[in-house]
């Protein structure tokens, strides 16, 4: 079995590079990411590293595109921050439920994007090669293959 070189093996540092990128976020990938592609020589790791970063950082992005476009909602539920205690309590639960929807779909934008790096970790820790195909495209045309 492959060792990096930090005394582990290929497989698992793959896996683990998918695990921090849905646990550490951005800043936890790019070191980790920079490591490999600086440090190691494993062509196969150095794809992975790149696989993880971008999934992160475009999850990332989601997660800020989603917030700048709800902020016009948000700014216009809190012009009817005055109606929205009626009588009748209606206004007051659509207001409610609408001025969290930025959160809400950041919940899951984040969600499904900590399952797919998960799930794609599980598969680098058993070997099996990452296949994403407009990421394989960008590594074929840019990655150095010594």
């Amino acid at each position: 079995m492959e060792k990096s070189k930090l005394g582990i093996s290929i497989n698992l540092f793959a896996a683990l590079l998918f695990f921090v990128g849905a646990a550490g976020g951005s800043f936890s990938i790019v070191i980790a990411a920079g490591y490999v592609l600086l440090l190691e020589q494993s062509l196969n790791l150095k794809k992975t590293a790149v696989q993880a970063l971008i999934l992160t950082i475009l999850f990332g992005i989601l997660s800020v595109a989603i917030t700048w476009l709800t902020n016009p909602l948000s700014y216009f539920l809190s012009s009817l921050n005055y109606y929205r205690y009626n009588n009748d309590g209606t206004l007051n639960y659509i207001y409610h439920y609408l001025n969290n929807l930025p959160y809400i779909l950041n919940i899951i934008v984040r969600g499904i994007g900590d399952v797919i790096l998960i799930i794609l970790g599980f598969r680098a820790y058993k070997g099996k090669e990452i296949k994403i195909k407009w990421i394989d495209n960008i590594l074929e045309k840019h990655l150095n293959k010594e």
